[in-house]
């Protein structure tokens, strides 16, 4: 298909433009707009705060006080991830466990009601 040096050239921006991507996706997921803070629901802050309250929360725990079903949970948890509010933490004694944190946003977002 590629005659020459057009295959070498081919793969070198290929390669490039997968490496490009990769750095904006990760960028783009460490950028939060400004008023992250204020597209916070009322729901979303009622997890923050049981996750502030509860020692070492999973899924399961927050699922339970809140009484939602564990698949709804885990999306109000993407969520908050996506806004830089919350991040999981591998347990240490079992690493399929993930404790689900408040990020310094998040804490601020709890504070500052």
């Amino acid at each position: 298909m590629y005659k020459g040096g057009h295959m070498e050239l081919y793969q070198l921006i290929n390669k490039t433009l997968l490496k490009s991507y990769r750095i904006i996706r990760e960028e783009k997921d460490k950028v939060i707009p400004d008023d992250a803070l204020n597209t916070v629901t009322y729901n979303q802050f009622n997890i923050l705060y049981w996750i502030d309250s509860i020692e070492n929360p999973t899924i399961t725990e927050l699922a339970k006080v809140m009484k939602m079903t564990k698949p709804t949970m885990t999306v109000h948890i993407q969520n908050l991830e996506k806004l830089g509010l919350t991040f999981k933490e591998k347990a240490e004694d079992d690493k399929r466990k993930s404790y689900i944190r408040i990020s310094e946003l998040g804490r601020k977002k709890i504070e500052k009601r």
